[in-house]
């Protein structure tokens, strides 16, 4: 027969269907009845039953609890380029995407100046004129950026580059058919100086300067294999270009030009990172642009001697203060990256290829000023 107090069974059975188990382990035993009770077949087939259907609940609940992690975006690992922990070839720290990242990157660029050169000799016996360029070296620059991205991908970036360096000094000696010389057009002023006896000698020297500012917005993004970073904001920069040259010797001469830039304007970049490779090898690139407005200085001044100093230059000196102007530059990056976690974040090491171009920034005259080269940067993330 049934229990008298059929109510305190009844309350029994179900704290024992609702109890949590104590692990995702756990199964709960059915509740079976004394002995007293084996007239109550019917009662304890259906108490198995209803804890064979708690059990599939249970089973039921942490398959979609998992099926709706899967589907949500989760954040990326820009610096390893995993879609989420259990692909990342690292330890991700919580597969959070946020935190500070900082590099540092030493440039060896060379400057490239269309259609510009420095001096120039004229065969005397031919006639020939030979033009000689600016001549630059792979000379070392500084790089350095700091960053943070929050856990939704969304961070800023700060980035500064610092060029500063000399062309080669040129020194030629004229002889009894070679004449040696300097010229300048700046806008539509010719400027010359040129030796007139054997044994002059002209020297020339010649500097260029940039330094960049980028203060942008960014997001972390995801495309199939490729994880990357877009930002837009403002971009700082400031050109100082000079030259100066002599001619020592029977009638002394010199002409002098210097042109500086200084501008802010609208900045896109794009970053990208591929892995490749186990054991953290990644391909890697860049691309940023900035269009910038500002002020233009510049000045030509050449010393006039009567009888020396060739007809066409009219206007030994030229002055232009504090103009609008306007001028673009850009600059792309390829290579490789290598990253290793360690216990307080990410270290990477990279190798990039790099080519710049700026608009209106040849010298003398208006025409292009490329950078060519390669860096090697280092930087962390946490």
């Amino acid at each position: 027969m049934l229990p008298k107090n059929l109510l305190s069974l009844l309350l029994l059975l179900s704290a024992s269907f609702l109890a949590e188990p104590s692990s995702a382990k756990e199964v709960v035993e059915p509740l079976v009845l004394e002995n007293e009770y084996t007239d109550a077949t019917d009662f304890n087939t259906e108490i198995r039953l209803f804890n064979t259907e708690i059990q599939q609940l249970r089973q039921q609940v942490t398959q979609l609890e998992t099926e709706i992690r899967n589907n949500n975006v989760e954040p990326v690992c820009y610096e390893c380029a995993a879609p989420h922990c259990g692909n990342c070839r690292k330890k991700c720290r919580d597969c959070s995407v946020g935190g500070w990242y900082s590099g540092y990157s030493a440039v060896f660029i060379k400057p490239h100046l269309k259609e510009s050169f420095q001096a120039f000799t004229i065969d005397g016996l031919s006639g020939t004129q030979n033009l000689l360029g600016f001549s630059f070296d792979y000379d070392y620059s500084s790089r350095v950026w700091l960053g943070y991205v929050g856990d939704d991908g969304l961070g800023m970036r700060v980035q500064y580059w610092h060029y500063d360096h000399s062309a080669d000094a040129l020194a030629l000696t004229a002889d009894p058919t070679t004449v040696v010389g300097a010229q300048s057009i700046t806008v539509i002023y010719p400027g010359v100086i040129n030796s007139v006896a054997a044994g002059d000698v002209l020297s020339v020297s010649s500097g260029l300067q940039l330094q960049t500012l980028d203060l942008a917005g960014t997001q972390d993004i995801s495309l199939g294999k490729f994880k990357g970073q877009v930002g837009g904001g403002l971009r700082y920069a400031r050109l100082l270009q000079s030259s100066r040259s002599t001619i020592t010797g029977a009638v002394p001469q010199a002409l002098n030009w210097q042109r500086e830039f200084e501008g802010v304007g609208p900045l896109a970049s794009v970053d990208f990172v591929r892995p490749w490779r186990d054991g953290g090898l990644s391909f890697v690139g860049g691309f940023r642009a900035g269009l910038l407005f500002g002020t233009k200085t510049l000045s030509r001044i050449q010393t006039i001697v009567p009888g020396v100093t060739p007809p066409e230059v009219t206007t030994p000196t030229v002055l232009l203060n504090d103009v609008d102007e306007v001028t673009a530059g850009g600059e792309l990056q390829m290579g490789l990256q290598w990253q290793h976690p360690t216990e307080a974040g990410d270290l990477f090491i990279r190798s990039t290829y790099e080519g710049q171009l700026w608009t209106d920034a040849g010298a003398p005259t208006l025409t292009f000023l490329g950078f060519e080269g390669f860096n090697l940067a280092v930087g962390f993330s946490r």
